[in-house]
């Protein structure tokens, strides 16, 4: 089981939700309300713990800077397996969309963008969100504070599992300590007009530039 610092993972389900239609709408601290309880991580443990056993339990952190073998990788790893490099295996890379990119895929009609056809969008749009970044205040979407929340509601059932499963005698779980208390953060205030046909123009030069039998000056 590979564990994550519990607001870094929030953020991300949140994106996940919004990029892939499941959070529709400027309320996203409601959708992200409703992801809590996946962040009591002693209480997921335990359930697995009472059918396998403390010792057959194989724990992990995701943190900035750690160890970014492939996910298959690591579990045949745990469980004592070869692994072989010929093997294919996913790239380990989820990409970040900007904003303004979470905000454009919000207006498509679609409720579920789960399909290749979507999967096409988001790897172009994580183009443009790299070339067109955030400024630094637009980073996160849960305010520091939430953030500060989280962490510590969940700090002492942190401490046990480092104990419980990682011998740490400290109680620390996460190396990577956050920088939630003097973080530059803003209210994002939507997508402007010009950036909405800024990306659409970059959508459709990408897909256009996709085409089999594109036409020489396409424009």
């Amino acid at each position: 089981m590979t564990l994550r610092r519990q607001d870094e993972w929030l953020e991300s389900a949140l994106r996940d939700n919004i990029k892939t239609g499941h959070a529709n709408g400027n309320d996203h601290l409601a959708r992200a309300t409703t992801l809590l309880p996946n962040l009591d991580y002693e209480a997921l443990i335990d359930k697995w713990a009472a059918v396998l056993g403390d010792e057959n339990m194989v724990l992990c952190t995701f943190e900035p800077g750690g160890l970014r073998e492939p996910v298959e990788q690591q579990f045949l790893t745990s469980v004592g397996a070869v692994f072989d490099p010929q093997m294919r295996i996913e790239p380990t890379q989820n990409d970040r969309l900007s904003r303004d990119c979470l905000e454009f895929l919000g207006l498509l009609r679609a409720h579920r963008r789960i399909s290749a056809k979507y999967f096409t969008f988001f790897s172009i749009l994580a183009e443009y969100s790299k070339l067109y970044k955030d400024p630094e205040v637009f980073r996160y979407i849960l305010p520091p504070e939430l953030r500060q929340n989280i962490l510590a509601e969940n700090a002492d059932k942190n401490a046990r599992i480092a104990r419980r499963f990682f011998n740490r005698d400290d109680g620390v779980l996460f190396r990577h300590s956050p920088a939630t208390e003097n973080a530059p953060w803003s209210v994002y205030p939507g997508l402007k007009r010009g950036a909405a046909v800024r990306i659409g123009e970059y959508l459709a030069d990408r897909l256009y530039e996709q085409l089999p039998n594109k036409q020489p000056n396409g424009d």
